[in-house]
């Protein structure tokens, strides 16, 4: 059976909260690892054919099966192969008042140690993808291009926060599932500070612990990896994140106004923004 449900983004919107609540419905079913797989992105996963990625679920008969990565908003061509996959697969994409998502992107890469820079605007300066993932328009424009309008679902991130329990109701009946099913709503992948920045810094630098990270690879299995380094980063996050994320340049504040005024043709988010 064809994947038929994605959750495409945005970064830092309550993705894997969304994902983990939906997988709690008897009727949906999910990888049997984390989220974000980037089979639609990364060519060399996507050569190897459909199977690689619907190998990673474990269903019985329930009729929804759902994969989620953040970054395939971000990339057309990604959307256009899931339409070719499967021309009926319900997208679901929340948006994050953007001030609020680049924000939260940046003390959670400082989180990671994945971030040097001590002032946000001096982070915006040097990597464009903090203004690049708070524009939406285009891409929201884009997905409706590509996917019919009554398979595509967005949802704003602070209506998430605060009424959870009617946008489930809500993705119920997109998903054409039953209705009524009680789902944990908790917060996953939260942003917070790390105790020991040296600790994240082995775990999610890539570049910089191949070695490490090669045997690990080799001995450890992939769901016990993934539950580890949750574990791990869970043990080395102090409660809250402290705001050390100032405010943004007027430059950037006009560029998300604008970009903004052209979302409004697609969402109403004017309540909560």
């Amino acid at each position: 059976m064809k994947v038929n449900a994605f959750v495409i983004g945005v970064q830092k919107a309550g993705t894997t909260s969304i994902y983990e609540w939906l997988i709690q419905h008897p009727q949906v079913c999910g990888e049997i690892f984390l989220k974000d797989y980037p089979f639609f992105i990364e060519a060399e996963l996507f050569q190897q054919g459909p199977a690689i990625l619907e190998q990673r679920f474990n269903c019985s008969n329930e009729p929804i099966r759902i994969s989620g990565c953040v970054d395939y908003i971000e990339n057309p061509d990604a959307l256009k192969r899931i339409a070719e996959y499967n021309p009926e697969a319900k997208m679901i994409l929340l948006l994050r008042e953007p001030v609020s998502r680049i924000q939260s992107a940046y003390k959670f890469l400082s989180q990671l140690a994945k971030e040097d820079s001590a002032d946000i605007n001096e982070a915006l300066s040097k990597d464009a993808e903090y203004m690049d993932r708070s524009l939406y328009a285009e891409k929201v424009a884009k997905l409706y291009s590509i996917f019919p309008k009554e398979n595509i679902k967005l949802i704003v991130f602070e209506r998430l926060a605060k009424e959870p329990d009617a946008v489930l109701e809500e993705l119920f009946s997109f998903l054409n599932i039953e209705q009524g099913h009680p789902i944990e709503t908790f917060v996953a992948n939260p942003t917070a500070n790390a105790r020991f920045k040296s600790v994240n810094k082995v775990l999610f630098d890539k570049e910089k612990n191949k070695g490490f990270r090669a045997v690990v690879k080799a001995l450890v299995p992939p769901a016990l990896r993934l539950k580890i380094v949750r574990f791990i980063k869970d043990s080395n996050t102090k409660s809250a994140a402290v705001n050390t994320a100032n405010d943004l340049d007027v430059h950037y504040l006009k560029q998300l106004e604008a970009d903004k005024a052209e979302l409004k043709k697609y969402i109403d988010f004017e309540a909560y923004w």
